[in-house]
Order: structure tokens, then sequence, then C-alpha cells
């Protein structure tokens, strides 16, 4: 019997940042070269002052069709209701057949939305997580509004599974990010590019947290920089994602004044990857400190509680949370004193992602039953 091929599907994504579309990206590349693919790009992709488009979306492949939208950010609902609006026609203009969304933000909540009313099938990247506040809220709402899910781990799993959802519909992947680490060549040219050849440095990405004032945001990223004038190496800052606060931290990072705090935009994929790999330590609050840090063997500090229950249920050694930016400074000292002496292990290049995804995308995968039923689990 012949193989199922996904070359009748029309495939569409949606991304509204650099960290999404670290996530979406190991699939973007597999089925750009078996279907038609279209990418719905929003929010970060499109707004100057955080980073240009062509450099968050460096790395897409070739062939995929990439639309750009603006949204109406003065509100969270206003933005909602406006990317519902414009995902729907993106949707039924491509006459896509099948839709990926990712994680936890209003862009994937909007599309997963988008895709239900639509009664287009929809699958969930890195269902299952925890992570708190509104995002966490967003992350299993977008769950019930979707048909196949794509997790971490077993224990993203068995929470998907109590949401509800079939056993079968849930697939273990690992970290798709990973599949885009470059091989120890390019990794090399790269520490070279940004003069990191046999230096120790910090790297540094903080985003706001969303239940915060704009007054008590710059307070906080005032901490933060204050922290970091006294940390004993270079630093590697990266702009914080576009939520609500980020032009707090942007003010409180013009406070950097030496040569050795280096301010970014924003790295490719593949550059921030490699430079994640060789830090130090990663310090801040992103979700990289918790998913990619760990799996590098490079040890996080997350300050604050914009990931407070992302770690919950793992055993992460090298994770380690703070309340404030003021405690995170003993670690970092402690953590650069080892590295000066003993460097911490690196990772090996991980698995075949595109031999995994081969095994689940079957032809049981693209149809699933559009009215859901709730599974109670046992």
């Amino acid at each position: 019997m012949e193989r199922f091929s996904v070359k009748n599907l029309r495939i569409g994504f949606v991304t509204g940042n650099r960290s999404d579309f670290a996530k979406i990206r190991p699939y973007l590349c597999f089925f750009v070269q078996r279907a038609p693919t279209f990418v719905f790009a929003t929010s970060m992709h499109t707004e100057q002052g955080f980073s240009h488009p062509s450099k968050l979306l460096q790395g897409i492949p070739t062939g995929a069709v990439i639309s750009y939208a603006d949204v109406n950010r003065d509100s969270l609902a206003q933005e909602m209701s406006g990317l519902v609006s414009k995902i729907a026609d993106f949707l039924t203009q491509n006459k896509i057949s099948f839709l990926f969304v990712h994680g936890d933000r209003v862009e994937a909540l909007a599309a997963a939305t988008a895709g239900a009313c639509c009664r287009i099938p929809v699958c969930h990247i890195e269902a299952g997580d925890e992570s708190g506040n509104i995002d966490e809220t967003f992350r299993h709402a977008i769950t019930k509004l979707s048909n196949r899910f794509l997790v971490d781990d077993e224990l993203s799993r068995q929470i998907v599974l109590s949401l509800g959802e079939e056993p079968h519909s849930i697939h273990i992947v690992g970290n798709a990010t990973l599949s885009a680490l470059p091989n120890p060549a390019r990794q090399k040219a790269i520490l070279k590019q940004y003069g990191l050849i046999g230096k120790k440095y910090i790297l540094v990405l903080y985003h706001p947290e969303t239940d915060l004032s704009a007054a008590r945001q710059y307070h906080r990223a005032l901490q933060l920089v204050s922290m970091l004038q006294n940390c004993p190496t270079e630093l590697l800052v990266i702009d914080p994602n576009n939520d609500a606060g980020a032009e707090q931290i942007k003010r409180a990072y013009q406070k950097f004044t030496q040569p050795t705090q280096r301010i970014f935009h924003s790295f490719s994929l593949e550059e921030y990857l490699t430079l994640l790999q060789h830090a130090v330590c990663l310090v801040g609050n992103s979700s990289s400190g918790v998913k990619e840090a760990p799996l590098l063997q490079v040890p996080s500090i997350n300050i604050g509680s914009r990931q407070q229950n992302r770690a919950k249920g793992r055993n992460y050694t090298l994770f380690h949370s703070v309340a404030t930016a003021k405690e995170a400074l003993p670690l970092i000292q402690k953590l650069y004193a080892a590295a000066q002496s003993a460097p911490h292990a690196k990772t090996q290049k991980p698995f075949n992602f595109q031999q995994r995804l081969k095994q689940i995308f079957t032809a049981d995968f693209f149809c699933p039953d559009l009215q859901k039923e709730f599974h109670f689990s046992r």
C-alpha cells in the first residue's frame, strides 16, 4: 500500500516573535519540502523598534510563503480581536488545510480560535507547559481549541491528558529548537564573528513581567542593570520581546556604559543557540532558561515570576530561581568562578528531529475528528 504523503495538504503556521519562530522553524523545514507551506508573521516581526523582520525570520526555508500583518497593540483585547479576523482571512485566502500554532501568546490563541471557527484542524506545539500568569491560561485555552498536540516530555503529556484530550492525539517530540544547533565549525565562526573566541561571558535575556505597572517594570529593570554592573565578566544583553513594558526595560538598558556590556536587538536562531551553549550562564527570565539551557548543560538564573512554574516537576539541577536581581549576583559570581577552572560540558548535536517527524506525521495525524470529546484520565 502506498505510504501517506502530505503533498496534497496546504500547511499554515502563525508566528508573532523570535521565540515562537524558533519553535516552529524545524517543522517549517520539514513541510516546505513536502507541501505548500504558508507563514502568517505578525507582532514582533513587523515592529522595527525591536528588530528587522529579516533578522527575526533568518533561516526560514526557501519556498515558504510569508504574509506580514500589522496589528493594533493598544490593548491585548484589541490585538486579539484584530488577529482573529486577519488570521481567518489568511486561512481562507490560502486555502489552509492544517494549521500549526505554538505556545501561549495571544497570537497563538487568536490563530487557534480562527482555525476552530474556520473548521481547520489545529496542532498545538509545546502544549502542556506551565508558566504562570495569563500565559498559562492562554496555553491551556489553545489546547482546548486544538486537535493534535506536540509536547516536550511525559510531564507535559500528562497535563494535556488531564485537560481531556485523546491519548493518541498527543506526541512527545522533545525540544525541537535544538535541532537548529549548528555544527562545531559554524559555532566557532559565530563566536569569532562576535569576538568571543576564548572569552567568558554572560548572556542576558529579560522580558517584561506582564502583571507589573510601567513604573514598577522600570524599577525592576534598573535593579537588574545595577546588579549586572557588578558582574565579573563580559555581558551580551539581548533586547526583550515586545510585551507591554518592553520599552521600560530598554530605557533601563541605556544605563549600561562599558564596552564589555554589549546590547543586541536580536540574533538569528543558530547564533543564539551557539552563544547560549558557550555562555557561563543565562540570566533573566526567558523560557530558554528552562527549555534549552538545561539540555545544553548551561546554568540559568531566572529572576522574578515570569517562568515561576516552568521547571516544576522537572529535575533541572542547573536551573536557579530567585525573587530579585540582587539575589542573583552571588550565584553569578559562583558560576563564573566555577567556569574559570572547569567549563561546563557541551552536549552533542540533538537526535535526528526530521526522522522523528516522519514517524509522527501519518495520515491519521492530519485527519482528526473536529467534533472533540472530553476523555477522562484514568
